[in-house]
């Protein structure tokens, strides 16, 4: 007994079809809601480590806080969301 495999898109519905193309503009949709709010994020958490910083805090000043590098890594994945293409 032979068993075929049925994948593709020739074998894809067009509901499937439909599903797919929905889920993949609702990722896009929250892929830029959460840039949007990363980016509020970013833009604060630099507002309180400058005041911090005028505050002559001296973990601030410090290359390795971790206030710094979470927000280098929130900027970047900010970015990396508003590049990719979100296609599939």
């Amino acid at each position: 007994m032979n068993q075929i495999t049925m994948t593709g898109d020739d074998w894809t519905s067009d509901r499937d079809r439909k599903a797919q193309a929905q889920a993949i503009a609702a990722r896009k949709k929250t892929a830029q809601e959460l840039t949007a709010q990363l980016e509020k994020s970013v833009a604060a958490m630099q507002k309180f480590i400058n005041a911090c910083s005028a505050c002559g805090d001296p973990k601030v000043l410090n290359a390795d806080d971790g206030r710094q590098r979470l927000r280098e890594q929130m900027q970047e994945y900010a970015t990396y969301l508003d590049t990719v293409t979100w296609t599939k």
